[in-house]
């Protein structure tokens, strides 16, 4: 069993995550840059998703689709918990449809290098083309800009304790192919509950799309760049920062 399979401790490991805080942002986007009101949500690729639950709190259609069902089932159950509805559907992020459109879209914590290949981000475009209303938004978190070993290629470790289960996580990426820019990255999760200890790994295949490359993808596929943000405070970005939003518009 992968990280990914064990839902519970995929969300205790990151929930360093100011969900309120990074909500308001993503409302303050819309609020700034779409040309259509907001009432549905789609997260692609949404794990446990807080972010959804925290949209549906206030009051927003939200609709997460992941490729795993543990990690849907896990959603669903942790919404109900809440005392909200989030509809969940199982898909593949890189070629999917929705019934009907939504307002936003968002892709949080760098998951869309898991498209794979520049062939997989256009078939993945088209899909959020599709699902998106005439000047909806597509928000994406932390898209790799930078392709320094400094910027993208370099290790990290974290420790997260939440209801008496502690995780300590290493994510670990290496070059797989430089003329290709794929990594592979593995997370290991080192889990202390109930007095037992295990060890949890995953290994995924992600790749790195330069900027200008996807801007020339988004225009194929009836979408804008809007720009490119600071992750804190949701101003104009400034230089390669790995740590971002990325603003799209529907044409």
């Amino acid at each position: 069993m992968g990280a990914y399979d064990d839902p519970n401790i995929y969300e205790v490991a990151f929930c360093f995550v100011d969900i309120c805080k990074q909500v308001d942002l993503l409302l303050e986007f819309v609020k700034r840059y779409s040309g259509v009101g907001l009432s549905r949500v789609l997260d692609v690729g949404c794990g446990p998703s807080p972010q959804l639950r925290e949209l549906a709190k206030r009051g927003y259609d939200a609709i997460g689709l992941d490729i795993n069902p543990m990690m849907l089932a896990h959603l669903r159950k942790r919404a109900l918990e809440e005392c909200v509805i989030v509809e969940t559907f199982e898909g593949d992020m890189v070629d999917f449809r929705v019934g009907d459109k939504v307002d936003l879209v968002i892709n949080l914590m760098g998951t869309i290098s898991l498209v794979g290949s520049k062939e997989n981000m256009w078939k993945h475009l088209a899909s959020i083309a599709s699902a998106l209303r005439q000047g909806g938004l597509y928000i994406v978190e932390n898209y790799r800009l930078g392709w320094t070993y400094e910027e993208a290629i370099h290790p990290q470790h974290w420790e997260m304790e939440r209801g008496g289960v502690r995780v300590k996580t290493t994510y670990e990426p290496r070059l797989r192919d430089a003329e290709s820019r794929t990594l592979v990255e593995r997370i290991t999760m080192e889990v202390e509950e109930k007095g037992e200890r295990r060890v949890i790994t995953d290994e995924s295949e992600t790749v790195i799309i330069p900027g200008e490359e996807l801007t020339s993808l988004l225009e194929g596929n009836r979408l804008k760049v809007i720009g490119w943000f600071d992750h804190e405070t949701g101003e104009p970005l400034v230089g390669s920062n790995n740590f971002n939003y990325l603003v799209i518009r529907r044409k």
